[in-house]
């Protein structure tokens, strides 16, 4: 009877073990999968910021262009005006 209780302390022992290793390795295959999944979303996080920045710098600059068109293309009439104004 005490050999019939220790063998089934071994086994009850042995199968929390097991279960407790299972666990544990679906713990980490979880951890696994959602570091991965974090990282994709990290490197789309950053290709986004990065071409909203490229997008940000091509509006300021054809703006800039734009405005300096503007001025070089309007300024000599406006000053034409202007002196006809004033004279």
């Amino acid at each position: 009877m005490i050999d019939n209780q220790g063998q089934q302390l071994e086994n009850t022992t042995s199968t929390i073990s097991e279960t407790t290793n299972n666990i544990n390795e679906n713990i980490k295959e979880y951890q696994r999968t959602n570091n991965k999944i974090l990282e994709k979303s990290f490197e789309l996080a950053d290709k986004y910021q990065q071409q909203i920045i490229n997008t940000i710098k091509a509006i300021s600059n054809n703006y800039a262009e734009a405005q300096k068109n503007f001025l070089y293309n309007y300024l000599p009439a406006f000053s034409r005006f202007l002196d006809d104004i004033y004279i």
